[in-house]
């Protein structure tokens, strides 16, 4: 899970991204959050990234929020 906390309402998309930064997978792309503590679940670890290395981000607002870095 990726828990996070807005102040005001945002709009976040989560997805499975290559080390150069290009998306290989989006999760859910321009989701609208309100204001409060949420919680995203995904599959970290995805089949069709089987021995791959990547990394998950979530932008909010347009920004880099958070990234995780995986390797199967």
């Amino acid at each position: 899970n990726i828990v996070f906390t807005v102040p005001d309402t945002a709009v976040v998309s989560v997805g499975f991204y290559d080390y150069n930064g290009n998306l290989i997978k989006p999760v859910f792309t321009g989701r609208l959050y309100r204001e409060g503590q949420h919680s995203i679940r995904y599959n970290p670890y995805p089949l069709a990234l089987v021995g791959h290395s990547y990394k998950v981000r979530m932008i909010k607002d347009g920004s880099l929020y958070r990234e995780y870095y995986f390797a199967q």
